[in-house]
This record gives C-alpha cells, sequence and structure tokens, in this order.
C-alpha cells in the first residue's frame, strides 16, 4: 500500500512518500521535495527495486494526482497498481495506520524538509522493531526478514542451487560452524524453520549477489530435511 504523509500547509513542498507492506506491516518512507507524480514514481520505484522482484507484486494508492504515473510505475516495477474507492481509506488500512504511528515522531503542520533522511531512518527502524498485536506481538522487521530469507531459500531450492552432500540414509547430519556465512536452515517433520546462529557447510552456496541489499545468507543443504540436525559449535 502507498501513500503520501505531508508537511504543514504553507511550511514545505516537502513530504515523505511511503509505503507499507500487507502482510508483514513492514513499513518504508522516502523523503521527497514535493508531491509531482514524477518525484512520487521515482520514489516508490527507488524504494521497491531494492526487493526482489517476485516479491513485489501490487500496490494499493489513493485517487490523488501524486500517483498519476501509474502507469510508469507497473512498467518498471513489472506489478501492477490498484486504486481505492473514493472516500474509502478503509481499503488500504495498513499504510493509514502506519501514516498515523509515523505522526508520532513527525506531527501534523510540521515542516518536513526540516528533517534529515537518517533521523527518517532511525524512526522507521523503531516503528517496524515494534511489536505489534495484529502480528501476533512480533515486530514487522522480524517477519520481514524471514519472508525474505523464505523467500532466498525457495528460491534456491526451486533452482537446483543447493547441493545435497550426504545419503539419505543417514541418520544424522553434521552442520558446521566455522566454514561459512552465518545461515538459518532448520527443520522439524519436513518443515523448513529458521533460527539464527547456524552455518552450514561449503558447497551447493546461493549466490548472494542476487540480495545483497538485504545480507541474506550463503545457504548450502547437506540432506533431505526430514532427517535430524546435529549442530556443532
Amino acid at each position: 500500500e502507498a501513500d503520501t504523509a505531508v508537511s504543514g500547509q504553507g511550511k514545505s513542498k516537502a513530504c515523505f512518500a511511503a509505503l507499507a507492506e500487507r502482510k508483514t506491516r513492514f513499513y518504508i518512507a522516502v523523503k521527497t521535495p514535493g508531491r509531482k507524480a514524477e518525484a512520487m514514481e521515482n520514489a516508490i520505484v527507488a524504494a521497491l527495486s531494492a526487493f526482489p522482484a517476485q516479491l513485489v507484486k501490487t500496490i494499493t494508492c489513493d485517487r490523488g494526482a501524486e500517483f498519476a504515473n501509474w502507469l510508469q510505475i507497473e512498467e518498471r516495477l513489472h506489478c501492477e497498481v490498484y486504486f481505492a474507492d473514493p472516500y474509502c481509506a478503509w481499503q488500504k488500512g495498513a499504510i493509514e495506520n502506519l501514516n498515523g504511528l509515523l505522526r508520532e515522531f513527525y506531527p501534523q503542520g510540521r515542516n518536513l524538509s526540516r528533517f534529515a533522511p537518517a533521523t527518517l531512518k532511525r524512526n522507521l527502524a523503531l516503528l517496524n522493531a515494534r511489536p505489534r498485536k495484529v502480528l501476533n506481538f512480533h515486530s514487522a522487521q522480524d517477519l520481514w526478514t524471514f519472508e525474505l530469507n523464505s523467500f532466498a531459500l525457495s528460491l534456491t531450492i526451486h533452482s537446483g542451487a543447493l547441493g545435497v552432500r550426504h545419503s539419505l540414509r543417514q541418520p544424522q547430519h553434521i552442520i558446521r560452524r566455522d566454514v561459512v556465512k552465518p545461515a538459518e536452515l532448520c527443520n522439524v517433520l519436513g518443515m523448513i524453520r529458521y533460527f539464527s546462529g547456524f552455518v552450514f557447510g561449503d558447497s551447493g552456496l546461493l549466490a548472494s549477489e542476487q540480495f545483497g541489499n538485504f545480507g541474506l545468507l550463503d545457504i548450502p543443504v547437506y540432506s533431505q530435511f526430514s532427517q535430524s540436525i546435529d549442530i556443532i559449535h
């Protein structure tokens, strides 16, 4: 979902282009010099281009003139843009709620041109780290990180980039901590789960360049996930 947070009337044209991921409530805001369609287009594309294209599927916004370049946004991000009905802000309730939380740091009437991007980044980190009732008291940052890691792992498994190193007959498989970068991978009853601090072996690595902006990790696989796993520190 997309929206804007504007400066006080007559104080400045500066505003924030705000984006909220619907599933995890992860919140992004980018400072822009104004609400012109071209500025909003570039801000939205710059913010969402940092993520894998497969994770950017739709954008829902209001019918403001700042979103007039919606066709260019669709073309550049390869997604679909939808518009809420007039006077139906509840149709994009996630971004409306998060904009209200952002106003705890930037109350109505403030001149947003006076705030540094570093300050905005810090305040967004505080918002995304806040446990939310709607998320079962998880934070948006934790859930978004989980989604990114889950996507990276599923993409790697389906592309065949992971190497199976051990026979499925072996009851236990060793995972070393000191070979490559930290990764998160463990299995419980055939389901993939993630736990920080696990590191895996030295082959079948995921090319981290694809996800360098997110700090995703090199992940190999040693066996089918239904096998038990032994951790070596």
